[in-house]
């Protein structure tokens, strides 16, 4: 908990009470967060209050719950929710979400220092809230959630109060505690350090607290296991087996790394300078920035005097490994400006700065081929382009006619009617939220930013922020939840503005204390929301966030970075691998993500043709899609492999050696 040091005579100041506050209660959602995790706790169930009558009023019941910020929500009778006013028309059905969030009331006012009347106390309450998602005539997309919402249910309705409940987004916190409790298998660690003496026996002391009813270890209802840690002694150059324990003694040994299976663990501890060598080295070994092995025959990693280190063996038979394979490259007589295609990689568009100023490509298998243009082309250079996540609208953003509007029908795209105000001229970027509802253009004239929100086929613009971006922004990207985006920009400062979304409204964020120092160029969210990464134009070229909320933490660089301007950047859509473009040989990097840290793996074998400024990722990650800087190639195509490698990683390191190892109670 950060605390304050309050001294001798020290004036307290409001704003500091208030915080004292905070950071009290601020701890306790901590802990409730880490150990409990949110959800419903008890009660909280919604059925209808008069069952088989006409109206429309449902019941939640009296219960505890936790958000995912660790606020209780505590309702200590049952809640009327009337849902006459979210009915839909004949014939269709609408999905509801019914949740509750934690609220505060006021009480107690009080004559404060100028005689105005001020509320004291400040109570915690609840509130239950509706929202609705989808209508349809048979499936209805769900309401969109926040972190402050509890779900009790989602409910589907019609016209005439037929209505199902539906429960499965529903988390129930205590089933889950229950089902770990109940679970004898569930081992729970305890050091050797905390008990007494080494003898189990049913009385044992642990820090001076008596530990009692523990069972013999000749209970085999309830064992109890005491770990014997038994290391092997290695001092000369030794292939490693998996699954065991070494201490590596001598000036500079060398140790082997094995072939294994997944999920094997090494576990070294090195009393000097030693070398750990992998088989085959075909991959790295990196922690921490610090510690990597090269490609090639001799790659090592070097494990320092003192330091205990976890290895885990990472390879997955049948899963997909990056990079792949180049396949042959579509031709195109003009060179692509901007690129995207559908999630799944069939339809590709991109934008020329040449007539048609656009082109469609479609896959069938490994192969792409030419579709017919549309019959309404862009009048002018085409500068950007961008798919919806649904496949069905395709957007060219362009010098004079700014955004040109297609929807596609099969294989053909019908232009749509122009929104009643369009951006000005110079298109940079767009991008659809993931959610397809609101549609996102920087610019180089101001206000240089132009939001759009989609109902049909009709694009109506939204009031611009309160806060604007200063400069030309170059980029743009949301996050999966469609609560933020963030923009890129080259001049200026800030050179990332961070937007957050309430209902239609978009509010700047306040800057992160780091940003990045030179001309952000392009940037990613991961699917997850748990990074920001940013492409810059200059050394360090890139730069990391950890992402919590409105809270945006730098993160240290990978020890491998792009030595030139980052063009273009993409998470795999199962989060597990980073990949960029830059405009220097090997002009593509990709990185597997373990935890916090970002592993560069091996370069492909065949590289891009030259520099590309775009990137995509098939939402099943077998197929990488780019866009050379080339006049008679405008895509390349990388299918990822499915063979296992070998692949060793630190799980690991410490500089300290803990003689004490854990016993399991289980």
């Amino acid at each position: 908990m950060d605390r304050r040091n309050y001294y001798y005579k020290k004036r307290i100041q409001t704003a500091e009470m208030e915080d004292l506050q905070d950071n009290i209660e601020n701890a306790d959602k901590n802990i409730i967060k880490n150990i409990l995790g949110h959800g419903i706790w008890s009660g909280l169930y919604v059925t209808k209050k008069n069952p088989g009558t006409s109206d429309a009023i449902f019941v939640v019941s009296a219960g505890i719950a936790y958000d995912q910020n660790g606020n209780r929500i505590e309702i200590g009778a049952n809640q009327d929710v009337d849902l006459a006013g979210y009915l839909p028309t004949a014939g269709l059905i609408k999905s509801l979400a019914i949740t509750v969030r934690f609220a505060r009331s006021q009480s107690q006012q009080e004559l404060d220092g100028n005689n105005n009347l001020q509320y004291f106390q400040n109570n915690e309450y609840f509130i239950v809230v509706v929202i609705e998602g989808g209508t349809d005539d048979e499936d209805p997309e769900l309401a969109e959630l926040t972190t402050n919402d509890v779900i009790c249910c989602d409910l589907e309705i019609d016209a005439d109060i037929n209505y199902t409940i539906l429960t499965g987004r529903v988390i129930r916190t205590s089933a889950t505690v229950q089902q770990h409790i109940n679970n004898t298998t569930n081992p729970h660690s305890v050091k050797m350090s905390q008990l007494n003496d080494n003898i189990l026996n049913s009385d044992m002391d642990a820090n001076g607290n008596r530990i009692i009813d523990l069972p013999l270890p000749t209970d085999n209802s309830e064992p109890v296991i005491k770990e014997n840690i038994i290391f092997t002694e290695v001092t000369e150059n030794t292939e490693l087996e998996p699954n065991k324990k070494y201490i590596v003694t001598g000036d500079n040994v060398e140790v082997s790394l094995p072939g294994a299976n997944i999920g094997d663990e090494i576990d070294i501890f090195s009393s000097n300078a030693s070398k750990i060598i992998q088989e085959d080295a075909e991959h790295l070994i990196n922690f921490h920035n610090q510690y990597f092995t090269t490609k090639g025959i001799n790659g090592f990693l070097i494990l320092p005097n003192n330091s205990n280190i976890e290895l885990i063996f990472k390879g997955v038979d049948g899963s997909i490994i990056f990079p792949g394979t180049k396949l042959t490259s579509p031709t195109g007589s003009i060179r692509a400006g901007q690129i995207d295609c559908t999630s799944d990689g069939v339809y590709v568009l991109g934008s020329c700065p040449l007539s048609p100023y656009m082109f469609l490509k479609k896959r069938n298998g490994d192969s792409f081929s030419n579709l017919a243009n549309p019959s309404v082309l862009p009048q002018s250079t085409g500068r950007s382009c961008c798919v919806s996540n649904d496949g069905n609208y395709f957007i060219i953003g362009c010098d004079i006619d700014t955004i040109v509007l297609y929807k596609r029908t099969g294989d053909v795209l019908n232009k749509l009617a122009d929104p009643a105000i369009k951006p000005g001229s110079g298109i940079n970027r767009m991008m659809f939220s993931y959610d397809d509802r609101y549609l996102t253009i920087t610019t180089n004239a101001s206000p240089f930013l132009f939001i759009y929100k989609r109902t049909g086929d009709s694009f109506s613009k939204l009031a611009d922020p309160s806060t604007i971006p200063s400069y030309a922004c170059n980029n743009i990207h949301w996050t999966m939840d469609g609560n933020y985006f963030t923009l890129s920009s080259s001049d200026g400062t800030p050179r990332l503005y961070i937007y957050k979304r309430t209902g239609d409204s978009f509010a700047k964020l306040t800057d992160p204390s780091d940003l990045p120092t030179a001309s952000a160029v392009c940037l990613a969210y991961s699917h997850n929301g748990e990074f920001l990464v940013t492409g810059l134009n200059a050394s360090p070229f890139l730069h990391f966030y950890k992402v919590n909320g409105d809270t945006y933490t730098p993160l240290n660089n990978p020890s491998s970075v792009p030595t030139s301007q980052v063009t273009s950047i993409r998470f795999s859509y199962d989060d597990k691998y980073l990949i960029l473009t830059c405009q220097s040989s090997p002009y593509i990097y990709i990185y597997l993500i373990d935890g916090d840290f970002f592993i560069k793996l091996n370069d492909p074998t065949v590289l891009p043709d030259s520099y590309p400024r775009d990137i995509r990722i098939t939402n099943d990650s077998k197929y990488l899609i780019l866009n050379p800087l080339n006049d008679t190639i405008n895509l390349n195509v990388y299918k990822n492999i499915t063979n296992a490698t070998k692949t060793w990683l630190v799980k690991e390191l410490s500089t300290r050696y803990e003689q004490e190892k854990n016993c399991m109670f289980k």
